[in-house]
């Protein structure tokens, strides 16, 4: 199966955040929250493979980013956020 979607999303980011590529190290503490409403959206697709007649295996994989989110001191300009997920899982059904 496969799909996708859109939509928006409100960010909200506070504490620390530490970078390091092995050639620049910076932390950034954020002192007060910082919020984002961003266009967000999403693809995946998955496969399910029945073992029997009450039990399939799923694998599925999905791939979330969003529009620039919040503003990055390391890179000088805003980031976008993005997330890979791989989902693997079994139905029984009764």
């Amino acid at each position: 199966s496969a799909g996708a979607g859109m939509g928006f999303a409100f960010l909200n980011a506070s504490g620390i955040i530490n970078y390091d590529d092995g050639l620049y190290a910076y932390t950034e503490s954020f002192e007060e929250n910082e919020s984002a409403a961003v266009f967000v959206y999403n693809v995946g697709a998955g496969v399910s493979y029945k073992i029997n007649g009450s039990l399939s295996l799923n694998l599925a994989y999905k791939f979330n980013a969003s529009s620039d989110g919040f503003y990055s001191p390391v890179s000088g300009k805003n980031q976008s956020l993005v997330m890979h997920e791989l989902s693997l899982g079994s139905k029984i059904v009764f």
